[in-house]
């Protein structure tokens, strides 16, 4: 949740420099833009220290924000292209068994699993 968190904040500040660079004026897109990216920061945040805190609300946000990347991955385009059909089997295979696999698993183990429970526990 902390890298995601940074990743949003340096993208947000790179927009935002990117749009008053160039001093032309704002775009119609910009406010609604970088509020969405801001209210993603905020809300990282928000659970990564409610984590730290061991707060119930941190543990069931941070389990549907994991929830919301494994489902990302079958909205992602595959944009690539392949020499063969062996490596777009591979990434087809990676894409839609592997990766939501380990995902599920991470949100097990992060949910769900007894050291979980005994981590929240109040």
């Amino acid at each position: 949740m902390g890298a995601l968190a940074l990743l949003f904040a340096v993208n947000t500040a790179a927009i935002i420099w990117f749009v008053f660079s160039y001093g032309a004026g704002l775009p119609v897109s910009f406010l609604p833009d970088v509020g969405w990216r801001l209210a993603l920061l905020a809300a990282g945040l928000g659970a990564l220290f409610g984590i730290l805190r061991r707060r119930q609300w941190a543990r069931w946000l941070a389990v549907l924000g994991m929830t919301a990347l494994t489902a990302a991955l079958f909205f992602i385009p595959d944009t690539a292209h392949y020499a063969n059909d062996a490596e777009r089997l591979a990434t087809a295979t990676g894409g839609t068994i592997v990766a939501p696999a380990l995902m599920g698993w991470w949100i097990y183990a992060f949910g769900f699993s007894s050291k979980a429970k005994r981590y929240f526990a109040d």
